[in-house]
């Protein structure tokens, strides 16, 4: 598959051979998604050959849908390619007659004033207008489904429609919104229904990705019930909600946290034993067997075709290897290069120059020796600390002798305190021998 090569700095070299153009087309079922990820291909991938190949299947699926304008859009920009008429006449006569249709039950539903009727009809014409590649005008009788919903059921129906165009339109507050909005329905819990509490569950994770919020993202995914399956795999398949969890999970998790949040999780494993390697990765990481690095810097690459990841693929990945560094660099004090370097398996030039950013930017407290090739950490002065915590142990020695030395004065005096510990200094009563010290 996909070969890729990831320099320090963010760059990212992609060879143009052995791109599966058909398998990656064959995850996705039909729609609106699946053309986007396809022309994010298109405008994305290494070679002419790629782009143009990626190009007419997008056309083609657009060709399965009614879309008439978006493919008139796509054919119009290049000049060595005709526009289909007798397609575009043929689904503009399609659409106008299933419209039509749509709309005489509408009106028959709204005369009966019979609300499961109505939102039916509602349902069907946003569906319409979604697969004609007009998302605002899906979305507008998606939200009049709100006027016809009694029953919690149909309000999760309704919020779930919208998700999905506005996923589709990248609508991210309305995505957003009607997530909140399926989660407080009280008339239908979310939980009841696993399949629809782990798509909203992705909308939510994708609307936290797009916020570079990566760690409630990544426990976003971990909630996703085993049940959900490819349900959605029109937005993320199975494969993905993997993939996703786990490099989300390893830019931001700390390492208790990767334990039993990530590798311990049972209900999650469904989804990591469809990507092994992952689950590899992630292990090797936990026990600080860095060479896992190089399955990452092959997944940079194609995560910049990923039609969600594409824009955080780079930041993701740097933050994943600095952490690696961070996490080796932790326990020493000083720290020969060339092992790191072997460790992590890169050239000694990459691997210092990749330290002095991380050195820059204050990640690890820290100054390197280019000519010995060791790294020194800055760390707190141990036996000034150790010092000054023996002379606080003393301290607090001499003040608590100091109080035991009087309470025993205070016996032999026969001083005794008459007073409730909680009570009020104006209401104790002190007595001595023969005499009476009173406060009252």
């Amino acid at each position: 598959k996909l070969q890729f090569l990831y320099l320090i700095g963010g760059r990212v070299a992609m060879p143009s051979e052995g791109f599966d153009l058909e398998a990656f087309a064959a995850r996705y079922p039909g729609g609106g998604l699946k053309i986007q990820r396809l022309l994010h291909v298109a405008r994305n991938a290494p070679s002419p050959a790629l782009c143009e190949a990626a190009w007419r299947a997008a056309v083609e699926e657009v060709k399965q849908t009614l879309a008439v304008k978006q493919y008139v859009e796509l054919v119009e920009d290049r000049a060595d390619v005709d526009v289909d008429h007798d397609w575009v006449d043929d689904a503009k006569k399609r659409a106008a007659s299933e419209l039509s249709v749509l709309e005489n039950s509408f009106g028959v539903a709204n005369a009966s004033r019979t609300g499961d009727e109505k939102r039916v009809a509602l349902r069907e014409l946003g569906r319409h207008y979604r697969r004609r590649g007009d998302t605002a005008t899906a979305a507008k009788y998606f939200f009049r489904m709100r006027d016809c919903t009694t029953k919690g059921a149909d309000v999760l129906e309704m919020c779930l429609e919208v998700i999905a165009v506005g996923i589709e339109a990248r609508s991210w507050s309305m995505v957003n919104q009607h997530c909140a909005r399926a989660e407080q329905n009280r008339l239908h819990p979310l939980e009841r229904d696993k399949v629809a509490f782990g798509q909203v569950c992705i909308a939510r994770a994708l609307f936290l990705v797009g916020s570079g919020k990566y760690k409630a993202a990544a426990l976003r995914l971990l909630t996703i019930p085993p049940e959900l399956g490819d349900a959605a795999a029109d937005v993320l398949p199975a494969t993905h909600i993997a993939t996703y969890a786990a490099l989300l999970a390893l830019a931001s998790f700390s390492r208790a946290e990767l334990k039993a949040k990530f590798i311990d999780t049972t209900p999650f494993r469904a989804y990591l034993e469809q990507a092994p390697e992952l689950l590899e990765v992630v292990h090797d990481f936990y026990h600080s067997r860095y060479a896992c690095l190089k399955v990452l810097d092959l997944m940079t690459g194609k995560l910049h075709l990923d039609l969600f990841l594409s824009a955080h693929a780079t930041a993701l990945h740097n933050t994943i290897r600095e952490r690696a560094l961070q996490q080796y660099t932790t326990p020493y004090l000083a720290v020969d290069m060339n092992v790191m370097a072997a460790a992590f398996q890169m050239p000694l030039d990459e691997l210092e120059e990749a330290l002095a950013q991380i050195i820059l930017k204050g990640g690890i407290p820290a100054r390197i020796d280019s000519d010995r090739k060791v790294l020194h950490r800055r760390g707190d002065n141990v036996v000034r600390a150790t010092f000054e915590d023996v002379l606080g142990a003393g301290r607090q020695l001499i003040v608590d002798t100091e109080d035991h030395l009087r309470r025993i004065s205070m016996s032999h005096a026969r001083f005794e305190y008459k007073g409730d510990r909680d009570a009020d200094d104006n209401d104790a009563q002190w007595s001595g021998g023969a005499n009476w010290m009173q406060w009252k």
